[in-house]
């Protein structure tokens, strides 16, 4: 499924060409919430290798040219000591390097504690 089935969804629904972007971009703005950095906390022991030098800029390059395209996956923590109110689960490296290019928000996607 993933973005390209949710973008030919939202595509089917346009009636014209130019309506297209507008439509999308309105579609897309609604679903997805946005997050600052500095209240996303690292997950301790997480199991995933963590991007450096060549690769991470790379990403930062990408994310600074499209955006980023998957949103991070985060669940609500108490407050910790530096003031974090989320955990990390997924998207650690896009959280870096979009650190890297300057951005203070990322797109997320909320998880429950169940």
């Amino acid at each position: 499924m993933g973005r390209s089935f949710a973008y030919s969804i939202l595509k089917s629904r346009c009636r014209s060409k130019s309506e297209k972007p507008t439509f999308i971009a309105r579609a897309c703005s609604a679903i997805i919430q946005y997050i600052p950095i500095n209240k996303i906390g690292f997950f301790k022991d997480h199991p995933f290798r963590l991007y450096d030098g060549e690769r991470l800029t790379d990403m930062a390059n990408s994310i600074e040219s499209n955006g980023v395209l998957v949103p991070v996956i985060v669940r609500k923590i108490e407050t910790d000591v530096n003031g974090c109110d989320f955990e990390m689960l997924a998207g650690h490296n896009r959280m870096n390097a979009a650190q890297l290019i300057g951005l203070e928000q990322l797109p997320y996607k909320g998880k429950s504690h169940r």
